[in-house]
């Protein structure tokens, strides 16, 4: 099923505080209301039109405030975020903060690998937070959107500083893969 949007509107009001998920991942507009849920990254309208152009298979855009969303798809957002994705893709000469200037090639063997990261940290983190099913998931995303006390964890949208993926220096050079 899908959370509330109640909820989800309280999960992204959160996540959006962040100081660099207020811009887009892809130029330097404001107040991104898009994402790709497939990376983690906050997008304005006019990158979310691009990112949807390149198929659902390399990026599922969603908006944060008309879409609905599964709480994995949730969970994807909390251990993303343009900070993690700007590092990474940096390391790997790709994306608006790369001094190449290089966009990133959604087709590229290292775009993949991020993907793949994202996935595993989703994972990780529902075996850290001992979410074994599709309710307790939703009931950990409704309890960090409401900012209630959670069994195992204060909060962990905060603890989304401590979700991490190999260090992005570890990332393979370009051309490498």
């Amino acid at each position: 099923g899908f959370v509330p949007d109640e909820v989800r509107n309280a999960f992204f009001r959160k996540l959006r505080l962040k100081s660099d998920n207020r811009s887009c991942f892809e130029c330097n507009n404001r107040n991104p209301t898009w994402i790709s849920v497939t990376y983690g990254i906050y997008l304005c309208l006019e990158c979310s039109g691009e990112h949807r152009r390149k198929g659902t298979h390399l990026s599922f855009v969603r908006s944060v405030e008309l879409d609905r969303f599964k709480p994995i798809e949730m969970i994807q957002m909390a251990v993303g975020g343009n900070a993690k994705a700007w590092e990474y893709f940096k390391a790997s000469g790709m994306g608006k903060l790369c001094e190449t200037g290089r966009t990133v090639d959604y087709n590229s063997k290292i775009t993949l690998r991020y993907k793949q990261m994202c996935e595993v940290a989703v994972a990780e983190n529902c075996r850290k937070f001992e979410i074994k099913s599709k309710e307790e998931l939703a009931n950990m995303v409704a309890l960090v959107a409401l900012d209630e006390p959670a069994k195992k964890s204060a909060d962990p949208v905060d603890e989304a500083a401590d979700f991490s993926f190999d260090s992005p220096k570890a990332a393979p050079a370009p051309g490498s893969l």
